[in-house]
């Protein structure tokens, strides 16, 4: 399997778009490595539009929506779907429910190339996070624990050397030949991610609901799963990057009958000016999932940070994960935080992911771990910060924050704030951010 070069995603997007060759004949391509780069045929920038708001502080806590007991069952699980069934999980837009699915956790945290042709890093993910991507022709190397696979299968279902892209001629022995190798690998296979922005990458919405429909009859019970660029499902957004995928505005909506639905926008600067945070979170994610629950969206993920494509600091990606993660823990119809990603993208338009940042990667283990524990027969790590080091909003000092009361301001670096305040920040930590939605933010501390 060959990929071709990074190409830019839209002039005013900042974007980039990782995307491979089409196969030919592909009734092997579950047998090859690494199904493309980014979420599938990825994207790890993106621009932002949407609502605006001000971000909170970070407290202290442990867990606020409900934890729950149980996210499902850990052993594995039979069934024709290979890896166990899911039980539904529900439809997207409205279809029909059979339950909540017992291999998918309350609030899950997951991430993109943890396994491929970008390294294997399984060391570090194996019973950390609860879910991670996989292809198909990564399944035995894919050693995993307790973690369950979100498996990508974009290139056993579309065409996309032409635009409008379409369903492969072959569709149906693809995806009987993913039902042997699935079952051959006896791996469980908690979801299958179907394509990476289909908007962005010509898939038109009606070409999708075949996607669904052919994967259906193969496999009932596994929910599927596709992350929209931008905000561009809604068909009145102006952003420049819509136009891509070259499909009429109504062919980029978010396609009923999909199980999860997530959208990807990061921290570049198009969806509010420069590159702060909290806005750009506020613009672009929780915009976004206003816009996807305004389409019926029921099960919607959130894609964090595209790690250091745009935020170069460690301390800039920890705050953007809690605030993805937060509002995985606060929204009801927020199931998981999906990140992007793990491994390192190499090349000229390279980055790093996860795997790079220490302090962030021991946070999101511990994340995981939160997350694991609490499936039957687990035991959850008491999640302690000092009492020192985080203060809530209210309190004027907070971890990188400081507030007068009526607004408030970022540190522009973790030294900073250290310098300040004598404080400083402790990992593994799982802080949910303090919502004082009366508070403007200010920029950055003086």
């Amino acid at each position: 399997m060959t990929e071709e070069p990074l190409v830019p995603r839209a002039p005013m997007a900042a974007a980039l778009v990782f995307a491979m060759a089409a196969l030919a004949a592909c009734v092997g391509c579950a047998d090859d490595k690494g199904a493309s780069v980014r979420k599938n045929a990825a994207d790890p920038s993106a621009p932002r539009a949407g609502a605006e708001g001000a971000g909170g502080g970070v407290e202290e806590a442990t867990s606020e929506k409900s934890d729950g007991d149980g996210a499902g069952t850990s052993g594995t699980a039979g069934g024709t779907d290979g890896g166990g069934t899911a039980n539904g999980g529900g439809t997207a837009n409205g279809g029909t429910t059979s339950g909540e699915n017992p291999l998918v956790d309350d609030d899950f945290v997951s991430a993109h190339w943890g396994i491929g042709s970008l390294g294997n890093h399984a060391a570090e993910i194996r019973d950390h996070l609860p879910l991670v991507h996989v292809s198909a022709g990564d399944l035995a190397q894919a050693d995993l624990g307790k973690t369950r696979i979100i498996l990508d299968v974009q290139w056993h279902l579309f065409d996309l050397s032409t635009k409008p892209a379409k369903l492969r001629a072959d569709v149906a022995a693809q995806l009987a030949h993913l039902k042997t190798t699935i079952e051959a690998s006896k791996k469980t296979i908690a979801a299958f991610y179907l394509i990476d922005e289909p908007d962005l990458n010509g898939v038109p919405r009606s070409v999708l609901e075949q996607a669904i429909a052919e994967t259906k009859k193969v496999f009932p019970s596994i929910p599927t799963y596709a992350t929209y660029g931008h905000h561009c499902f809604d068909p009145a957004s102006t952003d420049a990057a819509c136009a891509q995928g070259q499909l009429p505005a109504d062919e980029r909506r978010i396609a009923p009958s999909l199980d999860w639905v997530s959208l990807d926008w990061y921290t570049d600067g198009t969806c509010t000016p420069g590159l702060e945070v909290f806005a750009a979170f506020q613009c672009a994610v929780v915009g976004g999932v206003a816009k996807l629950k305004a389409q019926g969206a029921k099960k919607i993920v959130v894609t964090g940070e595209a790690m250091n494509l745009f935020l170069k600091s460690e301390f800039e990606l920890r705050i953007a994960v809690l605030l993805a993660q937060d509002l995985v823990r606060r929204d009801a119809d927020v199931i998981g935080n999906d990140l992007f990603l793990w491994a390192n993208l190499t090349g000229a338009n390279g980055f790093n992911g996860i795997t790079s940042f220490p302090e962030l990667k021991t946070m999101v283990q511990a994340m995981g771990r939160d997350v694991l524990c609490k499936r039957p027969g687990g035991s959850c790590e008491k999640l302690s910060i000092g009492a020192t080091s985080f203060r809530t909003i209210e309190g004027g000092v907070m971890n990188g924050f400081r507030s007068n009361g009526t607004s408030y301001c970022a540190y522009a670096s973790q030294a900073a704030w250290n310098a300040a305040t004598g404080l400083s920040i402790l990992t593994p930590t799982l802080p949910l951010l303090h919502r004082r939605p009366d508070l403007k933010f200010d920029g950055t501390c003086g």
